[in-house]
């Protein structure tokens, strides 16, 4: 059925992420929101050439920079290989985790996104959704998207009602607040910061704020100097020059990942991964993610020298600005094309 309306939150107007933007890119995130073929997931085809004709003072390549402006500031995904749009927080922001059948159905419709982009970042997004009031099924659904599952691993039904809120599950409530505030991404804007309580909680009076308020409270791991200071010669390495804030928020989430304990070579494999795909810069850890799978396992027969090859080859090619042909294929490509064109050389042989 095809929706008849949209939910936008007030608060989207004191969006720090949201206020900065060009008033097209602004009008064009409304534009997306009240389409009518917008799944409960938050999937949209990519079509500028339409949704341009909406917008007779622009053209596509203005609508195509407003597009790509929204995805900088993580207002949406885009995936111009499948072409695919996803409106990210759309099922906290638009309420749907707090209708069992309309979150039921927005599980379901998600197997329907084919790009592993998006289905990454909804991921993020299903595992932030509050157990207390969405069940476990978000998370398992989280987990079958990223592996590429083409139907769910079990069958989806709404969640049942949940008893009447105690202390304890309010503490609980407050603790998912916080998480999703210190990952600069609450519920209730859409470029997922600011202090909002997940959906389903309360009824938004003055008390309802979060009561842990210190980063340490979450368990997140806090980027050390050396941290960020790795962080910025590794997208100085791996990334062509970029606008300032899109190279500061890429310096932040490679800083972040370096805290969690994630090697500088899985780092630096994403970061090359980002600077081939157009996609926004808080997806840095999800390309990481998609590196760290897509590497030879631990072990393997041959691969440790091949792979330590490949990376001082790496390393030497965007030090020298190498612009022979193996090094620009050593600078942009992926990793097996890359490992191909040292072979094919005997390099690594």
């Amino acid at each position: 059925m095809a929706r008849d309306h949209a939910r936008i939150q007030c608060d989207i107007w004191d969006d720090d992420d949201f206020r900065p933007l060009s008033t097209l890119a602004k009008l064009l995130y409304i534009h997306l929101l009240s389409q009518k073929k917008l799944t409960y997931a938050g999937l949209l085809d990519l079509a500028a050439k339409r949704w341009a004709r909406a917008h007779p003072d622009h053209d596509v390549s203005e609508i195509r920079a407003a597009l790509s402006e929204l995805a900088a500031a993580r207002m949406i995904v885009i995936d111009h290989d499948t072409e695919e749009v996803l409106i990210r927080t759309l099922i906290r922001n638009d309420g749907i985790a707090k209708q069992p059948q309309v979150l039921a159905a927005a599980l379901r419709q998600a197997y329907a996104i084919e790009s592993p982009i998006l289905r990454a970042a909804l991921a993020v997004e299903l595992r932030r959704l509050p157990v207390e009031v969405c069940g476990s099924l978000p998370p398992i659904v989280a987990d079958s998207l990223e592996r590429g599952d083409s139907a769910p691993p079990v069958e989806i039904k709404p969640a049942r009602r949940r008893p009447p809120q105690t202390a304890e599950s309010a503490a609980a409530h407050d603790q998912v607040d916080q998480d999703a505030t210190d990952t600069g991404d609450p519920a209730g804007n859409p470029s997922g910061k600011g202090s909002a309580r997940p959906l389903g909680v309360g009824g938004g009076g003055k008390g309802e704020t979060s009561r842990l308020t210190s980063r340490s409270a979450s368990g997140r791991t806090r980027a050390t100097r050396p941290d960020r200071q790795l962080a910025e010669r590794l997208v100085a390495e791996h990334v062509p020059a970029q606008p300032r804030r899109v190279t500061a928020r890429l310096n932040t989430e490679a800083a972040a990942l370096l805290a969690e304990g994630i090697g500088p070579d899985r780092v630096g494999a994403g970061l090359r991964r980002w600077s081939q795909r157009r996609v926004g810069a808080g997806l840095l850890p999800e390309l990481v993610g998609e590196a760290m799978r897509t590497a030879a396992p631990p072990g393997a027969a041959g691969t440790a020298p091949l792979l330590a090859a490949l990376e001082l080859a790496r390393r030497v090619a965007h030090e020298d600005q190498d612009d022979s042909e193996l090094g620009r294929i050593l600078r942009t490509a992926d990793d097996d094309t890359a490992v191909a064109a040292l072979l094919s050389l005997g390099v690594a042989a």
